[in-house]
This record gives C-alpha cells, sequence and structure tokens, in this order.
C-alpha cells in the first residue's frame, strides 16, 4: 500500500556565485498518483494479456508482486534491496488481448536501487519507453508550490532532508529526484547487481523470521475473516467452493470476496442463476465427446493443463467434435501407421482452441489445436511417441515423489502450510524439498508454524507467507 510520505527539501537556487537554500515542505506521491502513473504500464504487462503463452504470464506475474513488495518496502523503510525484474510487454498496437501471440511483446529488464517512489516508478516508465509526462508534471507543479511557500518556517526536523541542486547550466544539475546523473551507467549498475553475493537461506531467514512472523500474526485475523467470507458466500449462494487461482495474498482473496459479496447483494435475482446450473446439459455432453475422439484415437486419454485458455463449453464441445470427424475420415480413408501400438491408453492428448501450437508438453502431453490436420497430427504423435512416454513417466514418478515430500516437510518441520508457485515444477520441488529434509532440525528452528511457498525469489509477503526459491543455498548449515 502506498502511503502518502512528507519530507523536507531542502532547494538551493544558484543565482552568480552565491547559493540561496529554501527549506520547505513538499509531499511524495501519493497513492492515487502512483496507480495513475503506473496505468499504462500495467495495460502493457498485465497477465491476462498472455493467456496464450503461461511461461511469459507467469514470469509477468511473479514480476508484478516483486515490483510491489519492493515498493512496499520503499516506502515503510526507505531502504529495500536491489532488484532486477524481467517483463514481457504488450505491443501498443496490438489492441485485442487475442492479438498477443509471440512477436507481439518484448522483454524489458528494469533494475531497482531507488531511495524514492519517484524514482522507482519514473525508471520503470522510462525503462519500458512509457511516456513519463504524467510524471514530470506532478514534480513540475510540487516544484513550483515549493518555491511559492520557501518562506515559511522550516519544519519539525525529525521528517527527511533530501537536497537537490539546481543551478543556471541545466546540464550541470546532478540531481534529479534521487537520481543522480553520470554516476552509474546501466552497465555498472548490472555488474553490481551480478557481483552482489548469493543470499543464503539460513541468513536470509535470521534476518526476515521475525518480520514474517509479526505480518502472520497481524493477518491472522484477515485470514479467519476471509475463510468466514468464503463459507458464507457458498452458502448462501449454494456454491460449492470458491476456488483463489492466483499466487497473490489473503488481502486480496478478502477483497475479491468482499467485492462478489457487494455484486450478490446489488443483483440477487441475477444471482440465482448459480442454483440453477444452467450448464449442467452441456457439461453432461463433454465426457462422451471426449470418449469418441478417444476411440478414434485408439484409447488415447483427453487431458486438459492447467494453463489452458478458458474456453465455454459449448465451445469446446464443437472443437472436440471438429477433429473428431477429420480423424474418423482419415482412418477410413488411410488407417493409422503400423508402427503404432494397438492402443494409445497411456499417452495424453490436449485439444485446445481452433488456431495454435501443435507441440508436445514438458509433462509428455500432445497439445493440438481443433484446426490441425489428421495427417499432421498423426506424423507428429509418431515422430514424437517414444519422447511422450518418457517424459510421461518422468511426470508421473516425479508427481508420487513430490507428495511424499511435501507430507515430509509439513511433518518434520512444522509447517503451518507449504505451497508452491505454478512454474515450480515437481522435479524442482523434489529438489527443494530434500535439500530441506536434509538438515530438518535447523530450518524447523526458523520455519516452525509458518506458510512456506516454494518460488523464483526471496520475499515475505504481506501475509507473512515466507517466499524462497526452490534453487536457495544453505551456507554454512551446522547447528
Amino acid at each position: 500500500m502506498f502511503l502518502r510520505r512528507i519530507v523536507r527539501l531542502a532547494i538551493r537556487v544558484r543565482t552568480s556565485s552565491s547559493f540561496h537554500t529554501y527549506k520547505t515542505k513538499i509531499t511524495s506521491l501519493t497513492t492515487q498518483e502512483v496507480s495513475t502513473a503506473l496505468r499504462p504500464f500495467y495495460f502493457s504487462v498485465h497477465p491476462d494479456l498472455f493467456w496464450q503463452h503461461p511461461a511469459e504470464k507467469e514470469v509477468n506475474e511473479n514480476s508484478l508482486k516483486q515490483l510491489n513488495q519492493y515498493l512496499e518496502g520503499l516506502l515503510q523503510s526507505g531502504h529495500p534491496q536491489q532488484i532486477s525484474l524481467t517483463f514481457y510487454l504488450r505491443d501498443p498496437k496490438s489492441e485485442l488481448v487475442h492479438d498477443t501471440s509471440r512477436g507481439k511483446f518484448r522483454t524489458v529488464k528494469i533494475h531497482l536501487y531507488h531511495k524514492d517512489i519517484h524514482s522507482a516508478v519514473h525508471s520503470v516508465l522510462s525503462t519500458c519507453s512509457i511516456s513519463t509526462k504524467y510524471l514530470d508534471n506532478i514534480t513540475h507543479s510540487q516544484l513550483q508550490s515549493s518555491l511559492r511557500t520557501a518562506s515559511q518556517p522550516p519544519v519539525a526536523a525529525a521528517e527527511e532532508e533530501i537536497s537537490f541542486s539546481f543551478q543556471n547550466d541545466p546540464k550541470q544539475n546532478e540531481y534529479w529526484w534521487g537520481w543522480k546523473f553520470g554516476e552509474d551507467s546501466l552497465e555498472e549498475v548490472e555488474e553490481k547487481l551480478h557481483s552482489e553475493p548469493e543470499i543464503g537461506l539460513r541468513g536470509w531467514l535470521r534476518d526476515n523470521i521475525n518480520k514474517a512472523r509479526s505480518k502472520l500474526e497481524k493477518y491472522r485475523p484477515l485470514r479467519e475473516e476471509t475463510e468466514r467470507l468464503r463459507n458464507d458466500l457458498k452458502e448462501r449462494l449454494t456454491l460449492k467452493n470458491i476456488i483463489w487461482d492466483c499466487g497473490w495474498g489473503s488481502s486480496h482473496f478478502r477483497g475479491c470476496l468482499l467485492s462478489f459479496q457487494g455484486l450478490a447483494a446489488q443483483h440477487s435475482k441475477e444471482m440465482e442463476i448459480l442454483k440453477v446450473w444452467k450448464y449442467d446439459n452441456y457439461l453432461e455432453e463433454v465426457p462422451a465427446t471426449e470418449r469418441a475422439l478417444s476411440e478414434v484415437l485408439r484409447g488415447i486419454q483427453i487431458d486438459h493443463r492447467k494453463f489452458q485458455p478458458a474456453v465455454m463449453v459449448q465451445k469446446y464441445i464443437q472443437q472436440l467434435r471438429k477433429l473428431t470427424s477429420a480423424l474418423y475420415k482419415y482412418r477410413w480413408q488411410k488407417g493409422f501407421p503400423d508402427q503404432w501400438p494397438r492402443r494409445l491408453t497411456h499417452f495424453k492428448l490436449v485439444v485446445e482452441c481452433e488456431a495454435g501450437p501443435l507441440m508436445l508438453s514438458p509433462t509428455g502431453q500432445f497439445i493440438a489445436p481443433a484446426s490441425c490436420p489428421p495427417f499432421v497430427l498423426v506424423d507428429f504423435i509418431s515422430k514424437n511417441m517414444s519422447e511422450a512416454d518418457q517424459k510421461l513417466k518422468l511426470y508421473e514418478q516425479m508427481k508420487a515423489k513430490e507428495c511424499e515430500m511435501y507430507g515430509r516437510c509439513l511433518a518434520e518441520l512444522g509447517l503451518a502450510s507449504l505451497e508452491k508457485d505454478d512454474n515450480v515444477t515437481p522435479d524442482l520441488m523434489v529438489e527443494c524439498c530434500q535439500k530441506l529434509l536434509e538438515n530438518s532440525p535447523l530450518w524447523a528452528t526458523y520455519l516452525w508454524n509458518c506458510r512456506l511457498r516454494i518460488s523464483q525469489y526471496y520475499c515475505v509477503l504481506q501475509d507473512g507467507e515466507i517466499c524462497i526459491p526452490w534453487y536457495w543455498e544453505g551456507e554454512n548449515c551446522d547447528l
């Protein structure tokens, strides 16, 4: 949450050979100003724009979390750790979400090492080639206001003092809202970031565990209220469940539930549709339609992947029938390759949108668009059958191992909860958990009764959940 900060500004205006110093009060950016300034940036990187590209979507979602955490730390302590973020930006000429295909977005790296909110926001916008006019106008108006009130008495000495030097020659101005021009080039900043020593898990926990426990206790009533809201809405609207399918914290979930609660109260008649289950008839057709496609491909399993683009059930049935009809015709005319086994029951096929990539997923699933020509699909399955078999077996082994490691970590480390980001695959989760269990007595002293999330970075979330990277290093782990 962005807060209004009051700082004392010492403005030195040089006239001829002397400096005149004014001390006055100036406000930094407000919550509304920060939100307005970053709005074009959010429109370019919002994860929902990349629903066809789960890897890029996950990168943006994780980077946004870290950015929010950095800005929050900047306002609370004023000295957050330097971070380097990667974002995929939507091409501004692509007005429709479905136009966001490969080649329509670019990658940018943002390095944040600033001491005030204005500099951080300006860096984000300028790095992404987004106009900073709104931000510059705020700066200009604040400085004009400061000069007009420069004759007022100085504010309390407890307020933070920031010095700016404005000289007649603009090129000689060294400072501009936390930036010192020419002090560090982008290459030097990158070198500093890369040359910093690796963060060890033990040292990081030692520095942050008290903060995590404090936040965990502070937000315990919020988590309880969130669960109460969820159960109340489930009962009132006769819902089976309300699932928070997002990596954001409890406060965001609570806000979502409160908004939904208000919507349900204002539109009670419209909410009756949730009790009717209008689409039950369509949903009942899905298993039969999937079985028809399965049988035409010798019993192959029709599967779904987690990041599969959302589609209406009627459309999904149409897509399945379209591919089934084409494959029936192909089998009748040409038949399947002789090297195929009699049954493909241990293989998996995912049917997605009308047009999309034909590929083999990291977990061994064949992913095909509904419009894929049968001869192309058959040829692709033939060429990748062996690799798919290996990936499927490895994935199943890792999933079983992951479940085992999950239970052991909860028990031996005394965790209140253990979660992982969607981009942490089972093999990475297993590797991380095994390292934790190798010295479980040590890590239990830090993590007992904590909420742990395996991610790609170190972070303490707003509600006290601890994020650690799966590839963490433990320093000296001796007790």
